[in-house]
């Protein structure tokens, strides 16, 4: 099967582009870290596989709306 034939079966099976998917997959597994509270923002981008900090700050605060320090602070409980 080709690139493109795959791409768009994925979109049609999924909704989104493979990438797409991958991206949301990625900083969905971030969020998760970030909230469990015991990473740092540097470790998390490596366990995601971002080259930065920077790019996974980026990439988070388009998927979340919210930078991943203000995601954390949000999330963590009130003690």
């Amino acid at each position: 099967m080709s690139r493109s034939a795959f791409a768009s079966r994925f979109v049609e099976l999924v909704g989104e582009t493979p990438m797409g998917y991958l991206s949301r997959w990625r900083l969905n597994r971030a969020a998760l870290w970030l909230r469990s509270g015991d990473s740092t923002l540097a470790q998390v981008a490596a366990r995601v596989g971002y080259q930065s900090e920077a790019a996974m700050s980026r990439a988070f605060k388009r998927c979340f709306g919210l930078s991943p320090g203000a995601y954390r602070r949000q999330s963590m409980p009130v003690r």
